[in-house]
């Protein structure tokens, strides 16, 4: 997976539930944008619900399981590098 950027990574921690679709304003403190960007990495998927567009609203995504696996791993690898450390 492509390195995240620290808004990305704020972005992926705000969402909590695994393939669950979701919006902008759902997730809260975030841009549309960067959550496009995810999906540009891999770690989000998206459509666009059908009727006018608000761009809050309209467009939404949701977390792949294969996001879900890398975030479990980068986690252990964190844990066994700062242990490592102390």
């Amino acid at each position: 997976m492509a390195q995240l950027t620290v808004y990305e990574e704020k972005a992926l921690a705000n969402i909590e539930e695994h393939e669950v679709w979701f919006s902008v304003s759902d997730v809260g403190n975030c841009r549309l944008s960067t959550l496009n960007k995810l999906v540009e990495k891999g770690y989000l998927d998206r459509i666009r619900r059908p009727g006018p567009y608000i761009p809050n609203e309209s467009i939404l995504f949701k977390k792949r399981a294969s996001a879900a696996l890398g975030e479990g791993a980068s986690a252990a690898l964190g844990k066994r590098a700062s242990a490592a450390v102390n």
